[in-house]
């Protein structure tokens, strides 16, 4: 097939077919969009934003020595020994999972903690242990009132490990 025509208009399509393909090296088009990052690190939709403020869990006398409780819906866990009480929060570092909420979002227990979203695994304190999250779970200020309530300042993190004793 015969491609050229006699008003020229074969040759004036090859001519703007080449300069679009020129155009990008002379700075002619807009920035790529950014790569999507890997399937594994994507926010997971829906994902809960973390919760703020202060929260009050309960008594010292709800919580048992040697032992690490979630409170429903607060995303955060409160764990007790005997050296004090200490707060987690549960927002995996990872992609932001909520650990211990909802069906398949991993477990606690005294003995550690697991997110069932991507398998990071923490100790009691929320020490990281395995990844694939790179940070151990906050640790949460925690204060005791005087009638023995427990709050949980949100806002506030503390050293991985700390502890508050209960009022004698």
């Amino acid at each position: 097939m015969d491609e050229s025509k006699p008003n020229g208009t074969s040759e004036s399509r090859r001519q703007v077919l080449k300069l679009l393909a020129v155009a990008p090296l002379a700075g002619c088009v807009t920035e790529p969009e950014p790569e999507a990052p890997p399937a594994d690190e994507e926010e997971i939709p829906g994902a809960p934003t973390p919760l703020v403020g202060e929260v009050a869990v309960g008594s010292v006398d709800d919580f048992n020595t040697e032992a690490l409780l979630a409170i429903a819906g607060e995303r955060v866990a409160v764990g007790r020994d005997g050296d004090g009480l200490w707060a987690l929060s549960l927002r995996c570092g990872h992609l932001g999972c909520t650990i211990g909420e909802g069906e398949g979002v991993g477990q606690l227990d005294f003995a550690g903690i697991r997110c069932g979203c991507h398998g990071s695994e923490y100790g009691r304190d929320g020490d990281l242990r395995r990844g694939p999250s790179e940070q151990d779970l906050d640790n949460l200020a925690l204060r005791i009132e005087a009638d023995g309530t427990v709050v949980i300042d949100r806002d506030t993190t503390v050293p991985l490990g700390s502890r508050t004793l209960p009022v004698a």
